[in-house]
């Protein structure tokens, strides 16, 4: 069972680095696309933005989750003991 907990652990520094890099990239991406919709044409403009929005809404809800994180963290623990 510590080999779980220490498993767990160790994702859970790994995930607490990488996410808010992930979130900055998400948004980034989204702004870089939504760009890039700008210049197609209009038959597929609305793709375009549709992608860029939902990688600008997956930054955003990637960044509060990150953000939340040590909140989350605490309520688990309590509904687990």
């Amino acid at each position: 069972m510590s080999g779980l907990i220490d498993l767990l652990t160790n994702w859970q520094g790994v995930l607490q680095m990488a996410g808010p890099i992930i979130a900055i990239l998400l948004i980034l991406i989204g702004g870089i696309m939504f760009g890039l919709a700008q210049v197609q044409p209009a038959e597929s403009r609305g793709k375009w933005n549709a992608w860029a929005l939902s990688f600008l809404v997956g930054g955003f809800i990637v960044g509060a989750i990150v953000a939340s994180a040590a909140s989350l963290e605490k309520i688990a623990e309590g509904l687990l003991s």
